[in-house]
């Protein structure tokens, strides 16, 4: 087996410990978390007290749970998301990429099929990105953690554009990691998805020389209230969800959903989807509909 860098191992920890809801003894993660296998019981316990720190340095709220002489750990709620959400075709690709640190082909597939048990869904055959966790995460964990500044070409909805950020924090959302920072470009505080970046994350400057720092806790835009068309006498759960439901015809209602987690409100649409229809927001109309594309095999590439 091919040596596993630390920010590889720090990706795949942080989505184990955000997927669990009783949380992880050290021998369970030893064996989940590449990097941990074929080290000595101290080279381990080393390693692991260095990347719990360096999560909870960044930020995560790490919690232990359970006895003090076998403790478990999982990310507490202020950092995490219980609802599992389905991997973007990046996501999925930047797991890939660090099962590719193996020579074996058979070790790399099974971590592949182990991290599918955590996203309910196969990793196999994903599209590769052109990110790789180990070029991207260790200069974030490092920027985040020195305040140094970075540089890198973001892709949004608007457009491939360059940005310079101060980074403040690194948040886990189900599977999902982003950069909270602020934005030197525009000068406002921004929060980035790390599976958009696109090539190198670079260093610029000097560390802490640019932009404020950050003045309260990371925004909550994990929430959403979405507007529905929802067939009439179905969906109970979805409807359950909703504060307002008008009669648009015979067979549709028009529903005013809840303000709530965005991962939940997309679960339960994606069980409902022959009944549901998405009218707002945008994004989230957008990215259902990327996930529904890619189940059905139209959809081939990164986004």
């Amino acid at each position: 087996m091919a040596a596993v860098d630390a920010g590889t191992r720090l990706l795949v920890l942080t989505r184990v410990l955000a997927d669990t809801q009783i949380g992880h003894t050290r021998d369970t993660l030893r064996s989940m978390v590449p990097g941990y296998e074929g080290l000595s019981d101290d080279a381990f316990l080393r390693a692991f007290e260095r990347d719990i720190k360096m999560l909870r340095d960044l930020g995560m709220f790490v919690e232990t749970r359970g006895e003090l002489e076998t403790p478990r750990y999982r990310l507490g709620a202020e950092s995490r998301s219980d609802q599992r959400v389905t991997f973007s075709p990046t996501e999925a690709g930047l797991l890939a990429d660090a099962a590719g640190a193996w020579d074996s082909e058979a070790d790399g597939a099974a971590l592949l099929a182990r991290l599918s048990i955590f996203a309910n869904e196969s990793l196999q055959g994903t599209v590769k990105t052109r990110l790789e966790g180990s070029g991207i995460v260790p200069t974030l964990f490092y920027a985040v953690a020195r305040h140094h500044p970075v540089a890198f070409t973001y892709a949004s909805r608007k457009g491939v554009e360059h940005r310079d950020v101060t980074p403040w924090r690194l948040l886990a959302h189900g599977r999902a990691l982003y950069l909270w920072g602020f934005d030197l470009n525009r000068w406002a505080e921004r929060l980035f998805r790390v599976g958009r970046i696109q090539g190198d994350v670079n260093l610029i400057g000097e560390a802490g020389e640019d932009g404020p720092g950050p003045q309260a806790r990371p925004p909550d835009i994990f929430r959403i209230a979405p507007i529905l068309m929802v067939r009439r006498d179905v969906a109970p759960l979805v409807r359950n969800m909703c504060t307002l439901i008008e009669p648009v015809d015979q067979e549709w209602d028009r529903c005013q959903g809840k303000n709530s987690d965005s991962a939940l409100w997309e679960r339960l649409i994606l069980e409902n989807a022959s009944d549901v229809v998405v009218l707002g927001p945008p994004e989230l109309r957008e990215r259902l509909l990327r996930i529904i594309n890619a189940s059905r095999g139209e959809e081939h590439g990164t986004q």
